[in-house]
């Protein structure tokens, strides 16, 4: 391609662009300018009482007009970096909690694959079934991890419920190191 070229993008992204610039255009010619009127009522007390409105009123509408904008802005940001991601609307989707929870624990379950392979390659032979290797995760402590973490919910009943929801035995354990049937080993 000569430079300067750009790649036609489709009518969706397109769109996508639009909507993001004239995003950016409210935030900028609207939101701003009232919030700097805000600003000058504020410092002048003839104009909040003509309005009666008093002074704590105007800043809770300045602070609520800057959160406006900000929401504005970073929507904005996210709709663009996923249009540069390769959405073709600005929009990245992900995929639901139950799926991440399986996405999970097959990770787990490959490292731990990953794991014995390594023993193996290291010469590592337990001496009987009791010396082979466990690594038990409880699922209600995985589903804690992925989606409760640091929330105010991060409780034991609040991930058995969310275990539930998920469909996963809150009580069951996985072994990551256990051998599949499949194994030759």
């Amino acid at each position: 391609m000569g430079k300067g070229h750009k790649m036609s993008e489709s009518p969706v992204k397109k769109k996508a662009r639009k909507e993001i610039a004239e995003a950016r255009e409210y935030e900028k010619g609207k939101l701003k300018p009232l919030e700097k009127r805000l600003s000058a009522m504020i410092s002048s007390e003839t104009d909040a009482i003509t309005l009666s409105l008093t002074h704590d009123e105007l800043e809770q509408i300045k602070v609520a007009l800057r959160h406006y904008a900000c929401t504005i802005r970073l929507g904005a940001r996210r709709r663009e970096f996923a249009l540069d991601c390769g959405s073709e609307d600005g929009n990245l989707n992900s995929h639901c909690e139950k799926h991440i929870l399986d996405g999970c624990i097959g990770l787990l379950c490959d490292a731990g694959e990953q794991f014995r392979e390594y023993l193996d390659f290291v010469g590592f032979e337990p001496s009987s079934d009791e010396e082979k290797l466990h690594i038990n995760f409880s699922l209600s402590h995985i589903v804690n991890r992925l989606f409760l973490w640091h929330t105010f919910h991060s409780g034991g009943t609040s991930t058995s419920a969310k275990c539930r929801e998920l469909g996963a035995d809150p009580y069951d354990e996985i072994d990551i190191c256990e051998e599949n049937e499949n194994d030759d080993g």
